[in-house]
């Protein structure tokens, strides 16, 4: 599991790295949807698959994201990757194996 070294936003997250949400700057109506899916501060998420829309993990799913809109997310490093950190696939299929 990758991670980050410095702050970043959302949407600058490289494939495959996790970090920590630090803060959401986006306006009160995008602030609540993203709340919503789980994109809220404290929380641990994963670039899946980047481009429009990105593709990413959190709280054990998978969410199609805006770019525009992941760029209001402002990350922070992660010192140990959680298991949440996870594809949800990935996951799955090692519960499976096991």
């Amino acid at each position: 599991m990758r991670t980050i070294q410095q702050p970043i936003s959302l949407n600058a997250l490289p494939q495959g790295a996790c970090a920590i949400i630090k803060d959401v700057q986006a306006g009160p109506f995008d602030a609540e949807r993203l709340k919503a899916m789980g994109l809220c501060e404290g929380r641990h998420v994963t670039v899946l698959k980047p481009g429009q829309p990105m593709i990413i993990a959190v709280m054990g799913v998978r969410i199609g994201l805006d770019r525009n809109l992941a760029r209001f997310i402002d990350l922070a490093p992660v010192e140990h990757p959680q298991p949440c950190c996870m594809d949800p696939l990935d996951a799955i299929n090692e519960e499976a194996s096991a």
